[in-house]
């Protein structure tokens, strides 16, 4: 029997990232999530071929602990990620946090698996390790009345003039 291809997927105990390792689990493949906090490892439900494990991107100890009991590594999907609002994402050290967990941290984890991701690729073919980092990207068009209008915030009317194209918020997956 083949090998279940692998995915890590780096804050996938909830949200987005929960919903990514489940579609992934449907199409076959063994999954790994990851959380902060010990309460969201906690809450993640069992599942066959679904493991969970504390990570926090900002330590490279955690990150390299976690990439090395993987042999191999097919997939890895970066979700985790904080957000500030209400005036502190103004304050330079929460500035400072979020570029560590949100930028750093990404970059922290595809150097750590690159080695586990890229050697089955060279051998097998000349696909690349694949390494995401995913995008919420919502899509607006003008509407035939008014070619353009402003998204600033700031704006009378912030989203007059544009409509959802169609179906729901896309995911758009970056490769490394």
């Amino acid at each position: 029997m083949p090998r279940r291809r692998r995915a890590v997927i780096t804050g996938g105990a909830r949200g987005i990232g929960f919903g990514i390792a489940t579609a992934m689990l449907d199409a076959g493949y063994e999954v790994t999530v990851t959380g902060f906090s010990e309460e969201e490892v906690a809450a993640v439900p069992e599942r066959t071929y679904l493991s969970v494990s504390r990570l926090d991107v900002t330590q490279a100890k955690s990150v390299t602990e976690l990439v090395e009991r993987f042999d191999e590594l097919d997939v890895l999907v970066n979700c985790a990620g904080i957000i500030f609002r209400d005036g502190t994402e103004y304050d330079i050290d929460i500035f400072q946090r979020v570029i560590d967990v949100n930028l750093t941290g990404t970059m922290r984890m595809c150097v750590a698996s690159r080695a586990q991701s890229w050697r089955p690729h060279v051998e097998r073919s000349s696909t690349l390790p694949r390494c995401f980092h995913f995008l919420v990207v919502r899509w607006y068009r003008p509407t035939p009345r008014r070619k353009a209008a402003s998204c600033n915030s700031r704006s009378r009317w912030p989203l007059r003039g544009r409509r959802k194209a169609s179906g729901s918020t896309p995911l758009l997956l970056v490769g490394l």
